[in-house]
């Protein structure tokens, strides 16, 4: 299975490990934003 990052704001790299930081912690999605503002990765839009 392919997933399609056609059209997205962010690189596809940033994208995964978003998601993986949901399935696997449970992190609502402004803590998730918070987390890798840490990291220096900004995910404003």
């Amino acid at each position: 299975m392919t997933i399609n990052f056609a059209d997205q704001h962010l690189p596809s790299n940033i994208i995964l490990e978003a998601i993986c930081y949901y399935v696997s912690y449970k992190l609502s999605y402004h803590e998730i934003e918070d987390l890798l503002a840490e990291t220096s990765i900004n995910t404003d839009h």
